[in-house]
C-alpha cells in the first residue's frame, strides 16, 4: 500500500507540472521567437531560416535538459514530501496490526495539528477504549469463573 500510494502521489504532482511548463515554453519559443528572429535577421542581412533553425534546435536541446533536471528535482522533492506525509499512516497501519494481534497498548505519535494528527489522536482513543474493554472483559470472566467455582450458601 505504501509504495503504490507514494508513487501515485509523486506522479500526480510532478509529471503534469513539468509537462505543462515544458509545453508552454516550447510553444512560446516556436511561436514568439520566429517573429523576433525574422526582424533581427532582416536588420543584419543574415539568412533567417538557417539561423532560426539552429536557434530553435539549441533552445529545444536546452529545454529538454532543463526539463529533465526539473523532473529529477521534482521527483526528489516529491519523494521526500510524500514519505514525510505517509510516515504517520504507516505507523498507524503497524499499530493496527499490533492491536489486531492482541497488543492493545500499541499507540501512534499524534503530535501533528493537521488531519493526520487528528486521525492519530482518534486512533489512540480507540486503542484506549479497546484496552479498557479488554481489561473489563478479563475482570468479568474472572468474576464469573469465581462465582461458578464458589457454591451458593443460602
Amino acid at each position: 500500500m505504501k509504495l503504490r500510494l507514494h508513487w501515485k502521489l509523486m506522479l500526480a504532482t510532478t509529471i503534469p507540472v513539468i509537462a505543462v511548463i515544458t509545453g508552454i515554453i516550447w510553444l512560446a519559443f516556436d511561436q514568439l521567437a520566429a517573429d523576433y528572429f525574422m526582424v533581427l535577421m532582416d536588420k543584419y542581412m543574415v539568412s533567417p531560416t538557417d539561423t532560426h533553425r539552429a536557434f530553435l534546435t539549441a533552445v529545444h536541446r536546452y529545454l529538454l535538459w532543463a526539463s529533465l533536471v526539473a523532473l529529477l528535482l521534482s521527483f526528489a522533492l516529491s519523494y521526500l514530501l510524500t514519505k514525510r506525509v505517509l510516515r504517520p499512516l504507516v505507523q498507524m497501519s503497524e499499530a493496527s496490526h499490533q492491536i489486531a494481534a492482541g497488543n492493545f497498548t500499541a499507540r501512534v505519535d499524534a503530535n501533528q495539528t493537521d488531519e493526520i494528527g487528528e486521525l492519530g489522536t482518534a486512533f489512540n482513543l480507540m486503542g484506549d477504549s479497546l484496552e479498557k474493554l479488554e481489561r473489563l472483559r478479563k475482570t468479568m470472566v474472572a468474576d464469573v469463573a469465581h462465582e461458578l467455582r464458589t457454591p451458593l450458601t443460602n
